[in-house]
């Protein structure tokens, strides 16, 4: 897994745009930028307030990523559908039920987990899986015009 230092490098750098163009962006100095990509005694810290501002401009999330492997959780981001490309709200309800009906069982299932001193590898086991699911269901779901 990504470490602080490449979680933040790879925000500011993965961004497509030179440091002084996000720096102009997000209002921070381009030293700044460059002084939280460091790590030892070069490099500063990042507080959260500006690690939002950075995510929000850059849209690059590894940040996230990190804290949450971190801290042993798993981020996943809601899936938006429009009701209105489809014209059937039912669809929407029924999409809902089943997220919320999968979410409450992943968490049961990593509440049970949590005891166990192989919850690290198990974690990282299931983030992969959710990530590959999350990917297949993101490409079906373009295919049928719902994002």
């Amino acid at each position: 897994m990504l470490t602080r230092v490449e979680a933040v490098s790879g925000t500011v750098y993965g961004a497509g745009i030179t440091v002084k163009e996000l720096a102009a962006k997000t209002g921070f100095s381009p030293n700044y930028l460059y002084r939280i990509s460091l790590a030892g005694p070069s490099g500063c810290d990042l507080t959260l307030g500006r690690a939002d501002t950075l995510m929000e401009v850059t849209e690059i999330y590894l940040i996230i990523d990190y804290l949450c492997w971190r801290h042993g959780f798993l981020k996943v981001k809601p899936p938006r559908v429009a009701i209105t490309k489809l014209g059937k709200p039912e669809v929407l309800e029924q999409l809902q039920t089943r997220c919320q009906n999968a979410w409450q069982n992943l968490d049961d299932f990593l509440s049970d987990m949590r005891d166990s001193r192989k919850t690290e590898i198990a974690l990282y086991d299931l983030a992969c899986l959710v990530e590959g699911i999350r990917k297949r269901m993101k490409k079906d779901w373009r295919q049928l015009e719902l994002f």
